[in-house]
């Protein structure tokens, strides 16, 4: 015997009752599992717009990145672990470099096209189990689990040069080099607690952009 479980005109999926016996089941017993599909199709039609809502207090609408209102929560949350097993995490700290030029130039609307496949850049460089936050404006932050800080160093240089790679065709159209500053910081060995961890992130990644600056001045 089977009940669809339809909520306005959507089939949700069914619910299937099976007995090895012929003619085991009775016009009422369908009546009563189509009653039963029917408070299912309820529940599920709310579970699911719970989820949305919840899904989108934690993403960023323009990036569909995690956003940095769930960034501590995500952190805390990973830090304990390694601490649990021993473990390290790592954090990747990203500022946009000439951003905002972009947005002056070219306007609003291509910024955010800009942003978005900046994105889809980090995320290409990460595990299926890293997570990047879009942290607010032109920031961004990634967090990688089970990560020492040799290998986030890696990870950092190869998001960098997908940036500069990225944005090499860029600067004829627009006038300016967008590009991407980063710094590194490590559990336990650079800070014990998610804020700071990521200051500490936070100061090598400007420490690097001065670097960056200081070189293209020299060059």
């Amino acid at each position: 015997m089977v009940a669809p479980i339809v909520n306005f005109g959507k089939l949700l999926g069914t619910i299937n009752v099976y007995d090895v016996s012929a003619h085991a089941f009775s016009s009422d017993d369908l009546r009563t599992l189509g009653f039963v599909a029917g408070r299912a199709a309820v529940a599920i039609e709310n579970a699911s717009a719970f989820e949305q809502v919840r899904d989108s207090a934690i993403r960023d609408p323009l990036t569909n990145l995690h956003n940095g209102g769930y960034l501590i929560s995500f952190l805390q949350r990973e830090l304990r672990r390694s601490e649990r097993l021993g473990g390290r995490a790592s954090v990747i700290g990203i500022d946009l470099d000439n951003f905002k030029a972009i947005n002056d130039s070219m306007g609003h609307q291509e910024g955010d096209r800009v942003l978005r496949e900046v994105a889809s850049i980090f995320c290409g460089q990460l595990r299926e189990y890293d997570q990047a936050f879009r942290n607010g404006g032109d920031e961004f932050v990634v967090v990688l689990p089970d990560t020492p800080s040799s290998e986030a160093v890696r990870v950092a240089a190869r998001i960098q040069s997908e940036v500069d790679s990225y944005a090499a065709g860029m600067a004829d159209t627009v006038g300016v080099k967008l590009g991407a500053s980063v710094g590194v910081a490590t559990y336990p060995k650079d800070a014990d607690n998610p804020e700071e961890l990521l200051a500490k992130a936070d100061a090598n990644m400007y420490e690097n952009k001065r670097a960056r600056k200081q070189g293209k001045l020299a060059a």
